[in-house]
């Protein structure tokens, strides 16, 4: 918890953002910059927590997760080689989540909820990538819209943004509508199962769902 340190709007335009990090990393670079916003090469990324320290910059991404997971080290990567191609060397990179083993005494008091990870030199070799990364996007940006339905591949690692623009309306009741669901969305299409209508009874374990 940095209680001096500065949160940008999450409302402001991304202009604005990139204007107000620049301006507090050179008025006031010992405080902590919370959703700092930096880009260079085309992309734009978003620090939860910036920091200066005494042989560069810290970088810590936060996330809810209860552990490390791969895609979180490709996320610090970006990150951090943008951040860095934009002029503030980044000296350490920090994935902070949730500590399983915290248990919340009262009073506001969360130290200890978050558990980080140094993950500096596991990103390290990952670095040189980036740029590779960076070329793919721009050319799948640049192309036309991809000829395939949507499927699995369309929530792994994450469920994409634009799955309800790419998908038909072959249904009022799509298993989009399942929460928290991923796993179990991604079996069912596998199965051609479309509509949560049609989910075999005793297939859905969690009451959100069957609800």
């Amino acid at each position: 918890f940095k209680p001096d340190g500065q949160a940008i709007d999450p409302d402001v335009s991304l202009g604005d953002a990139l204007a107000i990090t620049q301006r507090h990393l050179a008025d006031t670079p010992q405080r902590p910059l919370f959703e700092g916003t930096f880009s260079k090469h085309r992309v734009l990324v978003r620090a939860d927590i910036f920091e200066q320290t005494s042989d560069g910059w810290r970088l810590t991404e936060v996330k809810s997760s209860t552990r490390l997971k791969p895609p979180h080290l490709d996320d610090c990567a970006v990150q951090s080689w943008v951040i860095t191609e934009a002029g503030y060397r980044v000296t350490q990179t920090v994935l902070a989540h949730v500590d399983t083993d915290f248990i919340y005494p009262g009073d506001g008091e969360y130290e200890g909820l978050l558990k980080h990870v140094d993950v500096t030199e596991r990103i390290e070799p990952m670095l040189k990538h980036v740029p590779e990364w960076v070329a793919a996007g721009l050319d799948v940006l640049a192309g036309d819209e991809p000829a395939i339905d949507v499927g699995p591949q369309c929530r792994d690692p994450f469920a994409c943004p634009f799955i309800a623009y790419c998908s038909p309306e072959r249904t009022a009741y799509p298993l989009a509508l399942l929460p928290n669901a991923n796993r179990v969305i991604n079996a069912l299409l596998a199965e051609g199962i479309e509509d949560v209508r049609d989910i075999p009874e005793g297939r859905l374990t969690r009451q959100r769902q069957e609800r």
